[in-house]
């Protein structure tokens, strides 16, 4: 009983901090917010719409990093389905820097029709289009300030770690870009990432998620030893004990999921430094983007059932 009494206690706690703004119509830039809803911790299993409903371990979804939790399914689809765009989930905010844990709406998330040919390079893929990353199959991007940061390596460890098995089970890749390449640097960055990495020449991503130019950090917080931010960095050492200074660490990142085809269902903005994308939001976005392709693909295989019908019905003899 004492385990349930602490995690209804944290939940609690989480609701309070997390509760959304009182004035729902209030926008800013005509962009709307939705702020991310905890995921649920009950334990179920079964399928529905096709979508398996066993519980992925999670451990970087926790109160703490590394703590395990499981994330249902099933009952974040069943809470999805019993809201609509208009309900007081989704709401509007005044300031987005008050509210940076704010994930945007799906209803409002820019097009990605502005970064599709927006060029990225490897050195095993070599120049490649952006576009081609959702071109068949959706995909978590995280977009990293540096890869020498401790607050980045402990940000792409966490996010791995904790996603990147039941982001697989969804059928989502999970990819790292970078706006400035280091050999050095991005080598000893794989501990934290072993996944793809992928620059960004122009650094049109960075420019698409800071609404058409660089999201800049403040270095404010690093003055008072109190902020947000050390409070991090104080975290992070405890996960990462290398990492260095070198490169720029003022361009901002954040985290996207893209949908096979393309649009996004969940974007993440790093509004200060080190600040990360929760990873019950992100998942919830490649939920959404997972029930999507798989619409799709049930759809294709109708309508190509119906064209063959349709065929061999127009070929028969007439009367």
């Amino acid at each position: 009983m004492s385990g349930v009494r602490v995690l209804t206690n944290y939940l609690a706690e989480q609701a309070r901090i997390n509760k959304p703004p009182t004035s729902p119509n209030t926008t800013t830039n005509s962009v709307s917010y939705e702020q991310p809803r905890r995921m649920p911790s009950s334990f179920r299993s079964g399928s529905e719409g096709g979508i398996q409903k066993d519980l992925l371990a999670c451990p970087g979804c926790g109160p703490e990093a590394g703590s395990p939790q499981a994330i249902d399914l099933a009952s974040i689809l069943q809470e999805r389905s019993s809201y609509a765009p208009s309900s007081p989930l989704a709401r509007s905010v005044s300031n987005v820097s008050s509210n940076p844990y704010a994930g945007i709406c799906s209803t409002a998330l820019p097009s990605t029709t502005h970064i599709e040919e927006a060029t990225l390079w490897s050195p095993r893929s070599g120049d490649i289009k952006a576009g081609s990353l959702w071109a068949t199959k959706p995909v978590v991007i995280m977009l990293l300030r540096r890869p020498g940061c401790i607050l980045c390596r402990y940000q792409a460890r966490e996010l791995w770690l904790g996603l990147k098995n039941p982001l697989e089970r969804l059928g989502l890749d999970i990819v790292c870009v970078v706006h400035e390449w280091m050999d050095a640097e991005v080598a000893a960055f794989k501990p934290y990432w072993p996944g793809a990495v992928y620059l960004d020449k122009d650094k049109q991503l960075f420019k698409f998620i800071g609404g058409g130019a660089l999201l800049q950090a403040s270095a404010l917080p690093l003055l008072n030893p109190f902020s947000g931010v050390w409070r991090r960095i104080l975290a992070a050492r405890k996960r990462v004990k290398q990492y260095n200074l070198v490169g720029n660490g003022w361009v901002m990142g954040g985290v996207m999921v893209a949908k096979a085809g393309g649009g996004l269902t969940y974007l993440h903005v790093e509004r200060e430094l080190g600040l990360p994308a929760p990873h019950d939001a992100v998942m919830e976005g490649a939920l959404v983007a997972a029930e999507e392709r798989e619409r799709d693909t049930v759809s294709g295989k109708l309508q190509h059932k119906g064209s063959r019908l349709f065929r061999s019905i127009s070929q028969l003899p007439s009367p």
